[in-house]
């Protein structure tokens, strides 16, 4: 399964779960953006912004995967927000995923790299 399949899936169960995607210049998230247009944005290039929208969006009570950042660690004005980051790394997998996307407060996730 893929991340973007797998997020499809929690985008299901979790009805406040947002996705904002900085990868460029495609989207990494087809799927979810496909089953749940109104929780995800597209934003390559503007990090500083996707990191602004994504604290504003958590104060709301959303959690919020932020994609394809160039830098893999982030601060957050209010450190009880729950931002995750993923981070691709080749020897990752999608166990305990959503368990860290439960988790208390900001966190970095790692996630396999797709094909």
């Amino acid at each position: 399964m893929t991340l973007d399949e797998f997020c499809t899936e929690l985008g299901h169960k979790y009805k406040k779960l947002h996705i904002v995607d900085c990868s460029f210049p495609n989207r990494a998230f087809p799927l979810f953006k496909k089953a749940h247009t109104n929780r995800y944005i597209h934003i390559p290039g503007y990090e500083e912004m996707a990191l602004e929208y994504a604290a504003g969006m958590a104060s709301f009570s959303f959690t919020v995967l932020l994609f394809g950042l160039r830098e893999q660690q982030f601060d957050l004005p209010d450190m009880s927000l729950p931002v995750k980051l993923l981070r691709p790394l080749p020897e990752s997998t999608l166990h305990r995923f959503e368990e860290k996307l439960l988790d208390f407060g900001p966190a970095v996730i790692d996630v396999p790299l797709e094909n």
